[in-house]
């Protein structure tokens, strides 16, 4: 059986979507969708029943409040440097290396 050559040349060049998609694959190993939804939707509900004020919320619902806006910065953080990498030029050949999102 013979080898598949790939023109370089020819390669797809990487382009936003493919930054998108892996930073989007990212996000969700941060906070997968069904996990966002139930923070926002407990988020929300502690606003209604205790002011908009998590220091004034009960200590169990600031401890919750608190693991979620880590994982919140963690998000943005991806979100931010997902611009960052589009704005490259040429945008990375390596969408998964680890290094480029730090």
């Amino acid at each position: 059986m013979s080898k598949i050559r790939i023109n370089p040349a020819k390669a797809r060049a990487i382009r936003s979507v493919d930054v998108k998609r892996e930073c989007e694959r990212r996000i969700l190993e941060v906070m997968p969708i069904h996990k966002q939804n139930t923070t926002q939707a407990a988020a929300l509900d502690a606003m209604m029943k205790h002011g908009t004020d998590p220091a004034k919320w009960p200590k169990k619902l600031q401890e919750r409040q608190n693991s979620a806006m880590a994982a919140w910065t963690e998000i943005n953080r991806l979100r931010e440097r997902s611009n960052e990498i589009e704005a490259m030029e040429p945008i990375p050949a390596d969408l998964s290396d680890d290094a480029l999102w730090v």
